[in-house]
């Protein structure tokens, strides 16, 4: 899934670049519409709508448990799992190189 959206993405930015053009705001819009894209407004509609995919992919696929894990599959891509932005931060690492503090 992360290979179809760093495809995806640069794809549709230059689409983007191209259509406006002859706007003369090209690098405004051009900024504005990637930052929808890949913003937090913009992932937290994919998410919504994969988990959405997911669970109305019952309806049709309930047979058997091969179709139960695809539907499954994609509404854990929803779920955010995959994502990079829902990774914790780095811990910040102490410097070695300094020698620790007297005690006070």
């Amino acid at each position: 899934m992360q290979g179809a959206y760093v495809v995806w993405l640069p794809l549709e930015i230059a689409i983007i670049h191209r259509r406006t053009a002859g706007t003369g705001r090209q690098s405004l819009l051009t900024r504005r519409a990637a930052a929808v894209l890949v913003g937090p407004r913009g992932a937290l509609v994919l998410s919504a709508l994969l988990v959405a995919l997911g669970y109305a992919l019952w309806l049709p696929f309930n047979d058997s448990t091969g179709q139960a894990l695809v539907n499954m599959a994609v509404a854990g891509l929803g779920s955010g799992h995959w994502s990079p932005r829902c990774r914790p931060p780095p811990r910040p690492r102490r410097h070695r190189s300094a020698p620790p503090s007297p005690p006070a």
